[in-house]
């Protein structure tokens, strides 16, 4: 799932916090991916706050880029 760059097309943003929650996300992950809203017009934001586990690399393979709450 790629997230789309803020543009004129976004019209829809889910911002999460994660922290230490990798066995959590490929659920989450799916369920995002199963709503019927155009996922071009979706945007998903994940602020990593420090995670020690693998919730960084798995959005990463998934295609969210997550942001550093210490660089945000």
């Amino acid at each position: 799932m790629a997230t789309p760059v803020v543009s004129g097309t976004t019209r829809f943003s889910v911002v999460v916090a994660t922290y230490n929650v990798a066995q959590y996300l490929p659920g989450f992950i799916a369920s995002i991916e199963g709503q019927d809203f155009p996922l071009d017009r979706l945007q998903v934001i994940a602020v990593n706050d420090g995670a020690t586990d693998d919730s960084g690399a798995i959005l990463e393979a998934s295609g969210v880029v997550p942001v550093n709450a210490a660089a945000a």
